[in-house]
């Protein structure tokens, strides 16, 4: 799958999701290889802006809050993607779908309408 899009899941996402969008081919890290358990929601997207990747995170509330207080204040990310909890299969197939779809995420938030 090719796609410029590097992403960097929350520490509130299965870690099959990582295991399922690597198996795509792509680019895929998580807080536990990062060795960033434990980071709250901003640390989390700081983390991913030095990186260059993309976030993903069901912690829905927080990350709509952070979003628009980045935008608000004129904060650049690589993108911002949250959905519901659902099976890690339809989490996969979504995310991987919009890394298909998009060259790059700068900026953008996403939310994500995954099926159960």
């Amino acid at each position: 799958m090719p796609t410029s899009i590097r992403l960097y899941l929350d520490e509130d996402v299965d870690p099959q999701v990582a295991e399922r969008l690597t198996a795509t081919g792509l680019d895929v890290l998580t807080p536990r290889e990062a060795g960033r358990r434990g980071s709250t929601d901003e640390e989390q997207l700081i983390f991913a802006v030095g990186e260059n990747r993309a976030i993903y995170s069901h912690n829905v509330r927080d990350f709509e809050q952070i979003a628009r207080s980045w935008a608000a204040s004129g904060r650049h990310h690589a993108g911002i993607m949250y959905s519901a909890q659902k099976s890690p299969a339809s989490v996969a197939k979504m995310i991987a779908d919009v890394c298909v779809l998009y060259d790059k995420l700068d900026d953008v938030v996403i939310w994500l309408p995954v099926k159960p």
